[in-house]
């Protein structure tokens, strides 16, 4: 219970902080893919270049290697073709919904219509993943855990690059195009908060998950975890057992991962009480079944790639994990394809 609650309080303050940061709302999302506005890219890259320095400073003062995703492979096409086709997938839905994974938990917090389509449709594809894994050859739940032993998943590992290197060069990288699109790119003035204000917070949010519960942050695996609950729910007791239930059908869905979105989920809409100047309700007309549609692909596919832009973007990128690294390419590539093929 008290693994939940910490899991609870980490998603609480994460959520706080991308509701602070605006990065939740519809058109921030679609007009980033649009390529119109970039306050997600700088709050996307300030939160990495973060999450980059407090990860490395965690493992290397906890002495604490925390392992990076392996690759996510459904073997079609190579390692890494679960990453590529999955990416896509949430790529494509993030342009549907205006959300992913994570952000559509503060839309439903803040009172944004379009993001409970899309959190009914996330659930779906969380239950047709778990629905469908088993035949995929996939296990569930996010490899986040630290490392015993097993192959170097990081881009510094497969270069034998050091760790203190690697991270050195991710902020030479980071930092000029945080400063360039801090500058020069466009965006709006919808957050409360400065965009690499708000990714800092988002950095921040980070070290408390790290420091709570030894994870980073990840959001997609609780959807798995509620589409597992449904199919045992449904089914009865039979497949309890594989799934560590108990021979009872299991009263709630309470895993780390679901735990963490609830806290998500809570702090916004509390936010939203507290300081309602600081939230803005986006009106960006989405229609339901357009919203629905979205959030099952986006859900699903981040189960294939085995993360979402928390767990593989916002975490993964900033362990330099070869399998994160291509699935957020994949996402933005397939997010903004289809963004313009919308628009054509």
């Amino acid at each position: 219970m008290a693994d939940l609650l910490r899991s609870t309080i980490a998603g609480a303050l994460f959520g706080a902080a991308l509701t602070v940061s605006g990065v939740y709302l519809p058109t921030t999302i679609t007009s980033q893919m649009q390529l119109q506005d970039f306050t997600m890219l700088k709050v996307f890259l300030t939160a990495s270049s973060a999450s980059a320095l407090v990860i490395s400073l965690y493992e290397r003062l906890m002495q604490r290697p925390l392992s990076r995703r392996p690759p996510s492979s459904i073997g079609w096409l190579g390692p890494y073709d679960g990453n590529i086709i999955g990416g896509a997938m949430v790529g494509a839905g993030m342009t549907l919904t205006g959300a992913c994974p994570g952000t559509v938990l503060v839309q439903v917090g803040t009172g944004i219509s379009s993001g409970r389509y899309a959190l009914l449709g996330g659930i779906i594809g969380g239950v047709l993943y778990a629905t469908v894994a088993p035949a995929l050859g996939r296990h569930s739940g996010a490899p986040c855990a630290v490392t015993s032993g097993k192959a170097d998943n990081s881009l510094p590992g497969k270069l034998d690059i050091s760790p203190g290197t690697a991270t050195l060069a991710f902020q030479a990288m980071c930092v000029p195009l945080i400063v360039a699109f801090r500058y020069l790119a466009p965006g709006h003035a919808h957050a409360a908060v400065d965009p690499v204000v708000g990714g800092f917070l988002i950095g921040l949010a980070q070290l408390i998950s790290l420091l709570m519960t030894k994870a980073p942050v990840g959001v997609s695996t609780g959807y798995e975890d509620i589409g597992r609950w449904v199919r045992v729910f449904i089914n009865g007791s039979a497949n309890a057992e594989r799934l560590r239930s108990g021979e009872q059908k299991p009263a709630l869905p309470l895993t780390k991962s679901v735990c963490f979105g609830f806290g998500i989920l809570a702090s916004s809409f509390l936010v939203s009480l507290m300081v309602p100047d600081i939230v803005r309700v986006d009106a960006l007309p989405i229609a339901p079944l357009r919203g629905l549609l979205g959030g099952l692909v986006m859900v699903f596919g981040a189960r294939v790639a085995g993360g979402c832009t928390s767990g593989h973007g916002i975490s993964g990128m900033s362990m330099l994990g070869t399998s994160s690294i291509i699935t957020v390419a994949s996402m933005f590539a397939a997010g903004i394809g289809f963004a313009f093929a919308l628009r054509a």
